[in-house]
């Protein structure tokens, strides 16, 4: 037994020394850059290939073919030495210098074959008599040495947004690290995992036991980090400083140490315009703010009011008849362009992929304004009620998201990011940074319960929604009014600007009016602030007004509902209460002078309980007194009593015992450059008269009339 034992040993190693004249396929030797000729030993082999160790070789019998490359010979020499010229060269020797075999065999020698090559590719031959001087050839011993095992430690490697994952062999822990998003086994330098460096992994890994060192704990757009104690925010201007309460100074720096790309989702009311207008002012030169159109000109007017060092651009319109309109230039290096959700993208068509046969939708260049507001290299981007984007294949948020890669610094503002379900909020939050989360797939299935159904993925659920707001929390920062409360005041007047669709018309009546007090009411009657022939006129430019702005009330009271919040809406003419309730028939009720006495508690019953009434529609002197409508927390004002007793009267039907919120705003939509804004000076002035009497202060009378005419 011990003897057939050694003789197998001793024909296996015999096998294995045994030298063979190999010629290998002539397009494998070019593309191994080896000969075609060698000597060499199998040192290895398997079914299909075998691993050789050689040299090259000299032939004595000339083939009439290279015994480098294989090539065909032609010149004489060459012929005679079995190698062509350029192989020559390559070894350092001519064939037009004298060489003789054994100089061309001694270069050849010098080739080495250390290689597998498929069984397919080469012949064996065992005959040796067609060589010259036989080679030496032996197979290489290794030895091994006794290597002494690292312990392999816990812990994590943080690179150019890729984590390296390191840990002691454990199944568990090896079958949830293979579940992270976009894991990959590596064997170098040391068996390791890697996954992407986003939030999502972070926390994941930190739930494995894994350590996230402080300085890893923020998270840039690039996956860069940077400890938070580390950034120094500069101070804020002087002029902004003073108006900023307490939690907004904390919202800029919050969005400062978010290296500007964050999400502001305070409450309704609460100040996220200005919070981003102060971060525009300390760290922007050229920005885009993307508002819904009932918007535009209240941003407008809240920039002229802070950012004075800007130039203000509104843009409207869209395809060929879009216009871009300054409203403020100060000569500065600083822009800023304002534009509505509505024109921002491009109207896109159908084109075919003639590779996969599918179609898809691509944009048509410069028929939005998202293509001209790229060209002018913005550096921020302000996306006010960032909701309107939810949907990533709608023409505006196609827009957005071409913008938003392109910028450094992006900011979302909306007091609700989300309006029905954990996945409206996936384009929203990938926009302001990508590293949150690996893919939209990974995001649906672990937040959005995602299952597939006979109708496709059904992403409509939730699941892990404490983990979803912690990891959120990252770049979103949200504030309630009752989280606020001592910094807030109980009830705010804000002013909201609007366009008019007949400004010549306007412009036309309101010259000739103003003509007409003065040549005809007179300078003394202008004092009397009821000439009866003059308030005719008056009416007349306020309904005027009135027409000019009606699309935009409708579109601004439209934006407001989003926020799913009830809304009561103040008119003075019977004619504005028609329109209004003629478009939100099915969400509102009514009170004005018409409306039977015993029927008015009922409709205050309605709106208060059933959650389908989202308006109320009431005239000022029907409705602005003696009830309770607590389940909005804001009033609308569309029309402007003569009085301001009347205006807070109105005001206080929301600001009473039993209103749930704590702050109650005042909104006045103004038609912009019309009989409006003298109207609301007027209810100011009116108002400080009304103040001195109740507290013994002299005040000047004052008139509609000769605010009119002073303009």
């Amino acid at each position: 037994m011990g003897k057939s034992t050694d003789k197998k040993n001793t024909s296996q190693e015999n096998q294995e020394s045994q030298k063979y004249l190999i010629k290998v396929n002539q397009k494998m030797a070019q593309s191994k850059n080896m000969p075609v000729y060698f000597v060499g030993i199998i040192e290895r082999k398997t079914p299909k290939a075998y691993k050789f160790i050689g040299s090259g070789v000299m032939l004595k019998k000339k083939m009439g073919v290279c015994s480098i490359c294989g090539r065909d010979l032609t010149n004489p020499n060459s012929i005679t030495l079995g190698i062509g010229p350029i192989c020559a060269g390559n070894q350092g020797v001519s064939v037009l210098e004298g060489y003789t075999d054994k100089d061309i065999e001694k270069e050849l020698h010098k080739i080495k074959i250390d290689t597998w090559l498929p069984a397919s590719c080469v012949e064996l031959e065992e005959d040796l008599s067609n060589i010259g001087s036989c080679p030496d050839i032996t197979i290489p011993i290794t030895e091994k040495k006794d290597e002494v095992k690292k312990e392999v430690v816990k812990e994590l490697k943080f690179d150019m947004g890729v984590i390296s994952i390191y840990f002691p062999f454990d199944t568990g822990t090896m079958l949830k690290v293979k579940a992270l998003s976009g894991r990959r086994y590596k064997k170098e330098p040391a068996p390791h995992w890697t996954c992407p460096d986003t939030i999502q992994n972070r926390y994941d890994l930190q739930n494995l036991g894994f350590i996230i060192p402080d300085e890893k704990r923020g998270l840039g757009k690039t996956g860069e980090t940077e400890s938070i104690e580390s950034i120094e925010m500069p101070p804020i201007p002087s002029h902004l400083n003073a108006v900023l309460m307490p939690f907004q100074k904390e919202g800029v720096r919050f969005v400062y140490e978010k290296k500007g790309r964050a999400l502001i989702s305070d409450q309704m009311g609460l100040g996220k315009s200005l919070q981003a207008l102060t971060y525009l002012e300390m760290n922007s030169d050229k920005c885009i703010i993307i508002c819904p159109a009932s918007l535009k000109l209240t941003w407008a007017k809240e920039l002229n009011k802070w950012n004075t060092n800007y130039n203000l651009w509104l843009c409207s319109g869209k395809k060929n008849k879009s216009k871009i309109q300054i409203v403020s230039n100060t000569l500065a290096t600083k822009d800023v362009y304002i534009v509505n959700w509505d024109i921002l993208g491009n109207a896109t068509e159908e084109k075919r992929d003639y590779k996969t046969g599918k179609t898809k939708k691509v944009d048509i260049p410069y028929t939005g304004w998202v293509d001209f507001l790229l060209d002018m290299e913005p550096d921020l981007v302000i996306a006010d009620e960032i909701h309107f984007a939810k949907n990533a294949k709608n023409i505006r948020s196609r827009g957005l998201i071409r913008i938003g890669k392109r910028v450094s610094h992006f900011i979302g503002l909306s007091g609700t990011p989300i309006e029905n379900r954990p996945v409206e909020f996936f384009s929203t939050l990938n926009l302001i940074n990508a590293n949150l989360f690996s893919s939209w797939w990974n995001y649906t299935k672990r937040y959005c319960a995602a299952k597939q159904t006979r109708f496709g993925l059904d992403s409509s659920g939730c699941s892990n929604i404490e983990e979803l707001h912690e990891i959120v929390s990252n770049v979103m920062i949200r504030r309630k009014k009752e989280d606020v409360l001592p910094d807030l005041p109980k009830k705010r007047r804000i002013v909201i600007p609007v366009e008019i669709t007949n400004r010549k018309k306007y412009d036309l009546a309101e010259r000739d009016i103003i003509e007409f007090l003065r040549n005809t009411v007179g300078k003394d009657a202008a004092e009397k602030a009821g000439n009866a022939e003059a308030l005719v006129e008056i009416s007349k430019l306020r309904e005027l007004a009135y027409q000019g702005k009606k699309k935009a009330v409708v579109r601004w009271v439209t934006d407001y509902l989003e926020t799913e919040n009830k809304l009561v809406i103040f008119a003075i003419h019977k004619e504005v209460l028609d329109y209004l309730e003629e478009y939100f028939k099915d969400i509102c009720v009514r009170i004005d002078g018409q409306t039977p006495v015993n029927n008015r508690q009922n409709i205050v019953d309605q709106f208060q309980t059933d959650p389908k009434i989202k308006l109320f529609l009431g005239n000022v002197k029907a409705a602005g007194v003696g009830l309770t409508l607590t389940a909005a927390n804001s009033t609308c004002f569309v029309e402007f009593p003569w009085s301001p007793g009347q205006s807070d009267q109105a005001e206080d039907r929301v600001h009473r015992i039993g209103q749930e919120s704590d702050s109650v705003n005042a909104y006045y939509l103004v038609a912009e450059k019309t009989i409006d804004i003298k109207f609301l000076e007027m209810l100011d002035e009116k108002r400080k008269i009304v103040d001195g009497v109740l507290d013994g202060k002299t005040v000047e009378n004052v008139s509609l009339i000769k605010i009119l005419l002073n303009s």
